[in-house]
């Protein structure tokens, strides 16, 4: 059995002013990137422009609407899956072990309960079910 080691989760122990602080960082280099994105766009000559055009024509011949092969699709769906199985937190061991023990005991209770409540109301069944025998012998 192949052991891997179990990454815990980390908690952001960071104050509510440094998340704050973080936070506006972050828009500043998104709004920054934003701006150099524009000025080159700006900056792009006249001659480059034909270029695009024919690109765009390319692209418009190739039917968006058109679903790719079935071979393509099941490979994408392969690659998602793989990705989505990387991102997921497995159990521990002990974690595991006693989300189980919660299960089973749970199902011994519940299975007790409804016997119990099967035979009181079985009971009180049988025993009308037998006062109709008793009265015709």
């Amino acid at each position: 059995m192949a052991t891997k080691k179990h990454k815990k989760r980390r908690r952001d122990t960071r104050s509510e002013e440094q998340k704050a602080q973080s936070a506006r960082d972050l828009a500043q280099q998104a709004s920054a990137q934003s701006q150099t994105q524009k000025k080159a766009v700006l900056s792009r000559s006249k001659d480059k422009a034909p270029e695009k055009a024919k690109s765009t024509k390319a692209v418009a011949k190739s039917d968006p609407n058109k679903k790719p092969s079935l071979w393509r699709r099941f490979v994408n769906y392969c690659k998602e899956v793989k990705g989505e199985m990387q991102r997921v937190v497995w159990p521990t061991r002990p974690e595991l072990v006693n989300a189980s023990l919660i299960v089973v005991g749970a199902l011994v209770f519940f299975g007790v309960g409804i016997a119990i409540i099967d035979n009181i109301i079985i009971i009180p069944l049988d025993a009308i079910a037998t006062l109709g025998v008793s009265a015709n012998g």
